[in-house]
C-alpha cells in the first residue's frame, strides 16, 4: 500500500506512463490507495491539480482553478454536519469521480497521433469547468431517489448557483458558468442517458457541441469506478446500504447478479477518451465475469 506522503509521486507517474489501454487491475489499485488515504476532498483537489494533466501552458483559467478549491471547500464543511451520511453518496465517491474525470482527461495528453475532429470542441477551460461540475455534481445529495425528473441533479445545481453568486465574478462569466454547470449536471440523472447516448452513436444526425462532449465525458467519470470488475461490486454493496432505508427492494436487487447485469448493460463508455483508453472494453471484462 502507497503511503499518503507517496501518493502525489504515485499519480503523477500513472497518468504520465499510462498504456493504451488501460491496465484493469493498475486502475483497480489506483482506487484502491486513494481511498486508503481518506482525503478531504479539498485534499484531494489539490493534489490532483498539481499533477501534469491539470498544468496547461500560460493557464488563462486560474479563476476556475480557485472555484475548484473554494467549492470542495465548501462541501468539506457540509458534510461536516451532516447527521446522516449516505454509504454511496460520500467524499469518497466525490473523489472517485474527479479522479475519473481527470484519467479521462488524460487521454487527450497521451494521444499520440492525430485526435479525433470532435475533441477540437473543447478547450483548456472546458477541462476546468467539468472538473468543477465533478466536484459539485452530488453536492447535497442525501442517498435517496429522485421523486421528480433530475431532482437531486437540480438540487447540486441550485447549491452551486448560491457558491457561485457568493464569488467575485463577472456578471456575464458567473452566467456563462451556471448554464453550462446546469447542463452537464443534469445530464447526469439515468433517465437523460439514453438521448444523450443517442447522440454519440448517431453524431452525422447530431450536431455535437462541446456541452455535449462534457456532459458525457461526466456521465462517463461518474460510473466509471462501478463498472471495474472488483471496485464496481464495492460500490453496489455501499449503494444497497445506502439505498436500505428508501426501498428495501431496491436495497437488495441492486447486489443481485440480475442486478449488476442489468446495471453494466444499461450504461454506455462512447466518448473518444473513454474508448481510447479502453474503458469501454473493461465493461465487457466486467460483463462477463458477472456473467
Amino acid at each position: 500500500m502507497i503511503s499518503k506522503s507517496l501518493l502525489p509521486n504515485y499519480l503523477e507517474e500513472f497518468f504520465r506512463n499510462l498504456k493504451r489501454p488501460v491496465d484493469v487491475d493498475s486502475l483497480e489499485q489506483v482506487f484502491e490507495y486513494i481511498e486508503a488515504q481518506n482525503y478531504t476532498l479539498s485534499e484531494f483537489i489539490v493534489l490532483l491539480t498539481d499533477t501534469y494533466v491539470w498544468q496547461y501552458p500560460e493557464d488563462k483559467h486560474i479563476c476556475y482553478k480557485d472555484l475548484c478549491y473554494k467549492l470542495a471547500a465548501e462541501i468539506d464543511s457540509s458534510v461536516v454536519s451532516l447527521e446522516y451520511k449516505p454509504a454511496y453518496h460520500s467524499i469518497g465517491h466525490f473523489v472517485d469521480v474527479c479522479f475519473s474525470v481527470t484519467l479521462l482527461c488524460t487521454a487527450v495528453r497521451n494521444f499520440d497521433h492525430e485526435p479525433e475532429p470532435i475533441l477540437q470542441l473543447i478547450k483548456p477551460k472546458d477541462y476546468w469547468l467539468l472538473l468543477l461540475c465533478a466536484i459539485g455534481h452530488d453536492y447535497g445529495h442525501d442517498g435517496s431517489f429522485n421523486s421528480s425528473p433530475q431532482q437531486l441533479e437540480k438540487k447540486s445545481v441550485n447549491l452551486i448557483k448560491d457558491f457561485l453568486n457568493k464569488q467575485q465574478l463577472d456578471f456575464e462569466v458567473k452566467l456563462a458558468l451556471i448554464n453550462s454547470i446546469e447542463v452537464i449536471i443534469l445530464a447526469t440523472d439515468p433517465k437523460t442517458y439514453p438521448a444523450l447516448y443517442d447522440k454519440f452513436r448517431n453524431p452525422v444526425s447530431h450536431s455535437l457541441q462541446s456541452i455535449d462532449l462534457l456532459s458525457i465525458l461526466l456521465v462517463e467519470a461518474d460510473l466509471l469506478a462501478s463498472i471495474l470488475p472488483k471496485r464496481g461490486i464495492l460500490l453496489s454493496e455501499r449503494l444497497s446500504l445506502e439505498w436500505l432505508s428508501h426501498s428495501p427492494e431496491a436495497s437488495s436487487a441492486v447486489v443481485t447478479k440480475a442486478g449488476r447485469l442489468g446495471f453494466l448493460n444499461f450504461v454506455k463508455f462512447l466518448s473518444p477518451y473513454a474508448k481510447f483508453l479502453g474503458i469501454d472494453k473493461i465493461q465487457k471484462l466486467s460483463i462477463e465475469l458477472s456473467s
